[in-house]
């Protein structure tokens, strides 16, 4: 991983400074990527030989500020002795340990479009894989911290495994001049705060990662920021004490959503111990359901709305984003946890996940079934699912011969209530879950079968399934009756 420090020259007679920036103060120094460095390096270390400060400048800025042939510089009425940046690295009264390229950027002013993208990826290209990346912006163009937020966006999705170091101001014009002393030979002092934007930068990807959990359902985003960025940008203690604790909570808990819906762990109660294996501890578990992750975000999202943060917080715009978050989890909340399945469903067609909302829907509708037909207890029987979509298939196709056989195969206390039940179903709604139950076959399948349909043909069932089968299931509220019907 090599670190690389972006910085731009411009024409302005610049003067000595010496930056500050919390604890840290740099030496005095006439460029502000030298006075950045000297804090970087008094922060985490010095920089090596596969470190580098790259310099841009137009070809006016070049001479003025990079060339060390420059000795002097007009400022006022006269001549003036001048150090450029080529000659502080050179001058040899000073060992850098990291090593320095200069580019040049042939527009003057760069108005048009074309210098400007032109400039973008001479930038871009010098960023590789694993790069930590630095901006210094004090300088040069006024756009410079516009096209230094978007080349970061640009290269955090064209390169694997590249950081954002910092992106810096140094606020000379904000600085004030310290008295005369006498290892100042009589000359005052200017002492000018260095201003750290990175968490500036950094907001615009908290909103892209927000984005695409909203969009596509996807953490990976929300997850790298916080394991790599949180800790130094928010980390100090009382911070740490409260929204951010917060935060990585309900962070860790939004993975274990995604990945109950990813795999399609259901609503259903947790089973008791089964007749087999009294002992197991199936009834003791933790309830890992989606509909379980829902209820945990939602307790999470309410103590986050707890916290009062001052509007000058750099933490105010990023707990906005995380309310965003939370009425998203809200689609999902219901007291229900068969109508959840809907629910579920539906959060999956909004989010590409089609296979995932077939399995959902349909059985959530086996559920509800179940749970009429049978009681609440029967929920989780397999038995008793495998019977409701045979029966179905075997109704709705007109399968006498198969019904027949279906009513030998299973005991009358758990074959009578379910005939009954389906029975009772109207034929179009028959239709619509036979055909839901071959379209999951069909997606689980991967299409193997005589007559498979297309990507497009799936993703538009499943929402007209949806509209079909609403989340109150009133199709299916038939009174359970206790009568001994069979065929």
């Amino acid at each position: 991983m090599a670190r690389k420090m972006f910085t731009f020259l411009g024409v302005a007679v610049y003067q000595p400074c010496t930056y500050e920036m919390g604890s840290f103060r740099s030496k005095e120094r006439r460029f502000t990527s030298l006075a950045i460095l000297d804090i970087l390096q008094q922060q985490s270390g010095p920089w090596g030989p596969d470190d580098r400060l790259i310099v841009f400048a137009t070809p006016k800025a070049k001479a003025d500020n990079w060339d060390q042939t420059t000795r002097e510089r007009k400022h006022g009425d006269k001549n003036v002795p001048y150090e450029t940046l080529e000659a502080a690295l050179t001058s040899g009264r000073e060992t850098f340990p990291f090593k320095y390229e200069f580019r040049l950027i042939e527009s003057e002013h760069a108005t048009a479009a074309a210098d400007q993208w032109k400039l973008f990826n001479q930038i871009a290209e010098l960023i590789h894989d694993g790069d930590e990346v630095y901006f210094d912006i004090s300088f040069g163009f006024r756009f410079l911290p516009v096209m230094a937020s978007a080349i970061w966006t640009y290269v955090r999705t064209l390169r694997r495994d590249v950081k954002l170091g910092g992106v810096y101001y140094g606020a000379y014009e904000a600085g004030q001049s310290n008295a005369p002393d006498a290892q100042s030979n009589g000359q005052s002092k200017r002492i000018a705060p260095l201003v750290d934007i990175t968490s500036m930068v950094r907001l615009g990807e908290w909103a892209n990662a927000v984005t695409l959990f909203d969009r596509a359902g996807d953490l990976s985003m929300l997850e790298e920021l916080t394991r790599e960025t949180w800790k130094s940008v928010y980390g100090s203690p009382s911070m740490e004490s409260g929204t951010v604790r917060q935060i990585r909570k309900i962070i860790s808990e939004l993975g274990n959503l995604v990945d109950a819906l990813a795999t399609c762990r259901m609503a259903a109660p947790t089973p008791p111990p089964s007749e087999k294996n009294a002992d197991n501890k199936a009834h003791g578990r933790k309830d890992k359901s989606t509909f379980a992750r829902v209820k945990n975000l939602a307790d999470l999202f309410e103590e986050l709305n707890q916290y009062a943060i001052p509007s000058d917080n750099e933490l105010a715009p990023i707990t906005s984003l995380f309310s965003k978050i939370g009425h998203l989890i809200e689609q999902l909340r219901t007291d229900d946890r068969v109508e959840h399945y809907w629910s579920a469903a539906q959060w999956c067609v909004g989010h590409n996940r089609i296979q995932q909302a077939y399995t959902f829907l349909l059985e959530g509708v086996v559920s509800k079934i179940c749970i009429e037909a049978l009681g609440e207890e029967k929920t989780n029987d397999e038995k008793a699912r495998t019977l409701v979509t045979t029966l179905i298939n075997h109704v709705n196709q007109k399968k006498e011969d198969g019904i027949a056989s279906l009513s030998t195969k299973y005991s009358p206390d758990m074959w009578n209530p379910i005939y009954e039940y389906v029975m009772k179903l109207e034929k179009s709604i028959v239709g619509i879950l036979d055909s839901l139950r071959s379209s999951r076959n069909d997606m689980m399948h991967g299409g193997m079968n005589d007559n498979p349909s297309d990507p497009e043909a799936l993703k538009s069932k499943i929402k007209s399934f949806l509209e079909q089968l609403h989340p109150s299931y009133e199709h299916f509220k038939c009174p359970r009756s206790r009568s001994e019907l069979s065929i």
